[in-house]
């Protein structure tokens, strides 16, 4: 090949002269080391070609220019960093967090924690001292009643995040097909384990929605597909999978010896959620897993509380073999049990999200900002001009969905952001309204 070096021309690069006087051999950079990601810090395109989705970075220039040579090796030497070097400014990651006021980047239950597991929380000094029931027995028991399904079949998590981590290395699958936009944890727990991404992108035509062209993906990938994770309803879209659909996908999925993880983690936020989960489908399915957690319905994200379910007991031993001693918290545990005995939380809750999720998506349209469907408790929506700055200067945070694959128009912005309280949205609509249509 060509000699690599004419690409570059900065001698003051701590890694020069690595490329100098190759006749035989292109630098690392020619090559991209980031190509067989889905996210890289570059601009690449996405086409289709023969049946099946490629990566094309022909006009991709970042990995050639001299001054991102200290960034590309320091996303390198990043622990196996798979993600953007984009900020997510999600939360607490966010660098400019200690000024954030109001909050609207993280989906978690307005209505903050259940009454009786804020009791418990302030008087929890004594099981803070006493070592976690390993077997999780009594909240799995709870989980049990609740859900109609035999305790065997349920395996108690740090979070979902941890559900996610483990399955990937149980099932040490060589592909798996990841929707875009989703969320970005699934990326991180399978590139962890050494599977390959294959990426299937919703069309924004459809609101992002999965429709019937995942079967003809399926059909014509020239690579088995060893598993597909959904989440449903999707983050950051907040779109349900229709359950005509779903329940074909888990059948096709049966007969194809595909596993199909389920990650439900916002379906209690769902008018009719009987009408969109998987629960039902999971009996004479050992390839469907259905995660969910606590922490956004129940407003308990510090805690760290998820949970499996599957009739797979050799895939749920596998997972628990991956699995650290004590990874449920005694506190944990407890605040899962009241969480689940409080029937009118739930209920207050769909009422007030309802509610509020037409009152925000309303409000954003009045100022002719494109508002796509949900039926969680969060909103995705587009703007034509970047409102993060200015919101983040008044002390307002919101989820920039800059680096979520498949909402990256160069000519568009995406946020999404949290349903709350009445008078919290209406604040958010009138800052909104300051920054966007002045």
């Amino acid at each position: 090949m060509e000699n690599s070096s004419r690409f570059f021309s900065n001698t003051d690069c701590n890694f020069y002269p690595c490329h100098k006087n190759i006749k035989d051999l292109n630098c690392l950079f020619c090559y991209c080391p980031f190509y067989n990601r889905i996210q890289c810090p570059g601009s690449p395109a996405f086409i289709e070609k023969n049946g099946k989705v490629i990566k094309k970075c022909s006009d991709c220039t970042f990995p050639h220019k001299a001054e991102n040579y200290e960034k590309i090796i320091s996303l390198l030497k990043e622990s196996k960093e798979t993600f953007s070097a984009k900020d997510s400014f999600h939360g607490g990651e966010c660098e400019q967090y200690l000024q954030v006021k109001h909050d609207f980047s993280v989906n978690i239950n307005p209505l903050g924690l259940p009454a009786a597991v804020s009791d418990f929380l302030h008087n929890c000094n004594a099981l803070a001292q006493k070592y976690p029931d390993r077997k999780c027995k009594m909240l799995i028991e709870k989980i049990a009643e609740k859900k109609g399904f035999e305790q065997k079949y349920i395996l108690a998590a740090n979070g979902a995040s941890q559900v996610i981590s483990l399955l990937s290395y149980a099932l040490g699958a060589k592909r798996a097909l990841v929707f875009c936009p989703t969320f970005s944890g699934y990326e991180r727990a399978l590139c962890a384990s050494g599977t390959e991404l294959v990426p299937y992108f919703l069309k924004e035509e459809n609101d992002f929605a999965i429709t019937p062209a995942l079967f003809d993906f399926l059909k014509n990938s020239p690579k088995k597909i060893d598993v597909i994770f959904l989440c449903n309803p999707n983050n950051p879209t907040g779109l349900c999978m229709e359950k005509s659909l779903l329940k074909y996908l888990a059948d096709y999925c049966r007969k194809e010896n595909i596993f199909l993880f389920v990650d439900e983690s916002f379906i209690d936020f769902v008018e009719e959620k009987n009408t969109f989960t998987c629960a039902d489908l999971l009996k004479g399915n050992d390839r469907l897993i259905l995660c969910s957690a606590f922490t956004k319905i129940y407003a308990m994200p510090g805690l760290r509380l998820g949970y499996a379910i599957s009739s797979n007991l050799a895939l749920l031993n596998k997972m628990k073999s991956f699995q650290s001693e004590w990874s449920v918290s005694s506190i944990a545990q407890e605040a899962g049990c009241l969480a689940l005995s409080d029937e009118e939380y739930i209920r207050k809750t769909l009422d007030l999200v309802c509610k509020q999720r037409k009152f925000l998506a309303e409000g954003l349209e009045d100022y002719g900002i494109k508002v796509f469907k949900s039926q969680a408790n969060f909103l995705l929506f587009k703007c034509k001009k970047d409102i993060f700055p200015s919101l983040l200067e008044g002390g307002i945070l919101l989820r920039s969905c800059c680096n979520f694959i498949g909402l990256n128009d160069s000519t568009a912005f995406y946020f999404r952001v949290a349903v709350k309280t009445e008078e919290e949205n209406l604040f958010l609509l009138d800052a909104i309204k300051d920054v966007y249509c002045e």
